[in-house]
């Protein structure tokens, strides 16, 4: 546990109920629920570390957008009794970013292409509002 003054929430991760300190490190880098969320998104979406700087951005994006969302679970569980399973989780980031990417306005390029392909996100019509 990160914070002494939270011991009274226990030292079990309430994500993957392992008992084992809550720190920042376990919850974004080593908890199995966390893990899972990842294999989740990798499941839709191709990872090539390599690449055009705005494909690096998503990625950058894609890591905020992860522990974000972690720790509003961590905190969903805590305060208001509800979960979400990792797949679940998974969907909702890989939407946001998704449409993180099509309200941007890029012109048309490769590295553009690209970005859609990488998020499986369908090539805008000619005219369509986001093209």
């Amino acid at each position: 546990m990160d914070k002494p003054w939270l011991q009274h929430l226990g030292s079990e991760c309430v994500l993957c109920r392992a008992s084992t300190p809550e720190t920042h490190y376990h919850l974004f880098f080593s908890c199995p629920f966390a893990l899972e969320c990842l294999r989740e998104i990798r499941a839709i979406v191709t990872f090539r570390w390599r690449g055009k700087h705005v494909v690096n951005v998503s990625y950058k994006a894609l890591l905020a957008y992860l522990v974000y969302h972690l720790w509003e679970e961590r905190n969903h569980r805590i305060f208001q009794q509800t979960e979400r399973t990792p797949v679940v989780i998974a969907r909702i980031i890989v939407s946001e970013i998704r449409d993180l990417i099509i309200c941007k306005h890029m012109v048309d390029s490769v590295s553009r292409r690209g970005l859609y392909r990488l998020w499986r996100i369908p090539w805008p019509v000619e005219g369509n509002a986001h093209s």
